[in-house]
Formats: structure tokens, C-alpha cells, sequence
């Protein structure tokens, strides 16, 4: 879904579904923690790992009952022709989901959930509205899906040019950061939460499991300052579990149009 959230009569109408492994979950878990409105949009989570029912509930569904996710879309959106998947949001009065996409759901909490709520910090300043709608769909293409390019190649060839345009991508960036602390200047913005669940993830996981192999975030002077940074913002820190994402990558499977895919049939997850 693209289309823009509308606002609600009240904020407790909607109930966000999320996975603390779940890097386009972490965007939102981010934007609601870095902007003081964690307390004002319900948060169910689904459990860390993923397994070929698709995601479980950490607990029932309060809206529902459903146990899965695959159980809530069908009930919420009856015909509807989508991979299960979080982040959802789901407006519990009306018993429907009203938006399944990460990028319009840090604008609608970056806007106080549509002007419900004053956000303690500007994540979207409208001095810097169109670079981030430039820099915002290129962090998506380049960063977050391209480490799952990496990873769920099936071809030498294919996987090492995936690899270098990743790393061609973490180039520029680091760059880019050499003399800024933020991704479009001195402040925070939506555009530095869609870099860094990728960068708070890759050396744990996207390097080993993925097959990110080039080099570690540790081994750039610039992005490795910036990623210490974000995590030494309690408000960020707090969207984050280092050890739940590692037991959601290495433990789950992938659902993909064709199978399901198995990345990690050992089932060990790393020290």
C-alpha cells in the first residue's frame, strides 16, 4: 500500500503488527521511539522466529483472535493478493488494514500520527522534504533489499555482482558522512532510520548469513562513527535487539514467490 494514512479520530484506533528482526518494522519501531509517541500507537509483535506457517503471534491477536499473520490478512483484507508480512497497521475499529508500507508509516508517526500528537523532534522538515524523497527510495533499492540480493542469490556471478553494487552503495555513503553527522546535515531525519536498521544489522548477521563478505560496517571510519552514534540515542536504542534480529535471520525461513527457502538449516545461531 502507498497511498497516505489518514488520520484518526484517536490514536488507540490503530494497532501496529511488528518484529523486532524486521528491519522495515525497525523504521517504525524508530520513528515511535525517537519522537516520544512509542506510548500513543499500540505495538503487537509477531514472535522472532519465522518458520513456513509464516509469522506467529507472540501472543492472540487482540482485535481478531488470529494467531498468525497469514490469519489476520485473510480476515483483514479478504482477497487481497499480498505476501503476508510486517509492518502492518490495522484500524481496529474499522476491522481493517490501512497500510502494509514501512515508508508511509515513518511519515504518518514523523507527522504525529497525521497531527494526533506533537513529535518531539522534526523528522521531515520541509526545508528537506524533496531530498528525502530523492535519498529515501534509493536507501531502500541500494542498502535494505540489496543485502537480500546478496543473500538469496543462487549463482556465483549473480552474488558477487550483487555484492559489489552493495558495497558500491556503503562507498558512497561513507563519503557521504565524512563530514556530516547525519545523513542530510546536523539533524536526524527520516532519512538516517532507513539506514540504520541495515547498518545495526550487518555485521552480525547480513555479513555472515548473507554473504556480505567485502568488508564490515566496523572496517568504514565514517559509517561506523555514525552507527555508534544512532545507538548511543537511548530513543533508538530502545527500537533495537541485536540478539532477537539474530535469532529471527538464523532461525527463520524466507518466504519467496517460489518456496519457501531455507538460509540457515543448521539452525546454529553464531556467538
Amino acid at each position: 500500500m502507498t497511498a497516505a494514512i489518514p488520520r484518526p479520530a484517536d490514536g488507540k484506533e490503530l494497532l501496529l503488527y511488528a518484529s523486532w528482526g524486521c528491519p522495515f518494522s525497525h523504521r517504525v519501531l524508530a520513528a515511535l521511539h525517537v519522537t516520544g509517541l512509542a506510548e500513543h500507537l499500540p505495538v503487537h509483535f509477531v514472535e522472532d522466529v519465522k518458520r513456513e506457517e509464516g509469522w506467529r503471534l507472540a501472543r492472540p491477536d487482540p482485535v481478531f483472535g488470529a494467531t498468525t499473520l497469514p490469519e489476520l490478512y485473510r480476515i483483514a483484507m479478504p482477497g487481497a493478493d499480498l505476501r503476508p508480512s510486517v509492518p502492518v497497521l490495522l484500524d481496529r475499529k474499522a476491522r481493517r488494514i490501512v497500510s502494509t508500507g514501512s515508508r508511509e508509516m515513518v511519515r504518518f508517526v514523523a507527522t504525529g500520527l497525521a497531527g494526533l500528537h506533537r513529535p518531539s523532534i522534526e523528522l521531515c522538515p520541509s526545508r528537506l522534504e524533496t531530498e528525502i524523497g530523492t535519498i529515501l527510495p534509493w536507501l531502500n533499492d541500494r542498502i535494505t533489499r540489496a543485502v537480500y540480493r546478496v543473500g538469496l542469490t543462487r549463482d556465483q556471478a549473480s552474488y558477487e555482482s550483487e555484492c559489489r553494487a552493495l558495497f558500491a552503495a556503503l562507498n558512497r555513503m561513507e563519503a557521504h558522512l565524512a563530514d556530516r553527522p547525519f545523513l542530510l546535515g546536523e539533524s536526524l531525519t527520516e532519512a538516517d532510520l532507513f539506514l540504520f536498521p541495515t547498518l545495526a544489522r550487518f555485521d552480525a548477521i547480513y555479513a555472515p548469513l548473507f554473504r556480505c563478505s567485502l568488508r564490515r560496517i566496523a572496517d568504514y571510519p565514517a559509517l561506523s562513527a555514525y552507527l555508534a552514534r544512532l545507538l548511543a540515542d537511548p530513543a533508538l536504542a530502545a527500537s533495537f535487539d541485536l540478539a532477537r534480529a539474530k535469532r529471527n535471520y538464523f532461525l527463520s525461513v524466507i518466504h519467496r514467490p517460489e518456496g519457501i527457502f531455507e538460509i540457515n538449516p543448521s539452525g546454529i545461531v553464531p556467538l
